[in-house]
């Protein structure tokens, strides 16, 4: 009663309509909307938008998100199908590996996932919460505290998840038999992006996490987070 100005009876209705709606989502609407935000919380609520929403952080998100896709692609992933041929050459069995190959598929993921990326970047800033991957849309995207920064992270989310899904596809294709150097191989990596299968879209969602560092810290990093 201190905390809403409402008495019991009222407390009660707003109970009893809570128990009337179908789902979490409408409950938690409902609670938002009933809630009467004073002047001190819509100060708070401004100045953490424009902590996160000012032009030099939108900039800075860009080019560290950018930075990560052109070094994930261009030096990471070569540098790992440089290791996984040398583990193969040690090893009498097929190894699950990475291939130098898979390094243009990246980039070419990249490339052809701009135009998705555009259009959900659109719809992020014009609703204020990031646009849904394909695998996602079986349930509710997180909302941001800013429609910029939903932009920016769908954008980017897109672009990680588009080129993680062409390299499973080339490295399904080279598994397969084919050579990259024949017609056969470049249709058998187009028929494994178009459909992935449900480890390849996680691993696709992981990478558009990285994307935009928001993915689960590691051991270290949970470490030095409770510590601090």
């Amino acid at each position: 009663k201190d905390k809403t100005n409402r008495d019991a009876d009222g407390l009660r209705r707003l109970a009893d309509g809570l128990d009337g709606l179908p789902d979490k989502a409408s409950k938690a609407r409902f609670l938002r909307d009933a809630s009467r935000p004073d002047f001190l919380d819509k100060l708070v609520w401004y100045w953490t938008n424009a902590l996160l929403s000012g032009p030099i952080t939108h900039a800075k998100y860009v080019i560290a998100n950018t930075a990560y896709l052109a070094h994930d692609a261009l030096i990471a992933t070569p540098l790992a199908g440089v290791s996984g041929a040398i583990r193969q050459v040690l090893s009498k069995d097929d190894i699950n590996r990475v291939y130098m190959g898979e390094a243009v598929a990246k980039v070419y993921g990249i490339i052809a996932g701009v135009p998705d990326a555009l259009a959900a970047a659109k719809q992020a800033v014009a609703t204020g919460t990031p646009t849904a991957l394909p695998p996602q849309f079986r349930g509710a995207a997180l909302g941001a505290p800013s429609n910029v920064i939903s932009g920016i992270h769908s954008f980017f989310n897109f672009l990680g998840y588009r080129s993680e899904i062409e390299a499973w596809g080339y490295r399904q294709a080279v598994k397969n038999g084919y050579r990259p150097t024949s017609p056969e191989f470049w249709k058998s990596q187009r028929d494994h992006a178009a459909f992935p299968d449900d480890p390849a879209m996680d691993a696709g969602l992981l990478a558009g996490q990285r994307a935009n560092f928001v993915q689960d810290l590691g051991p270290s990093g949970k470490a030095v987070q409770a510590m601090l």
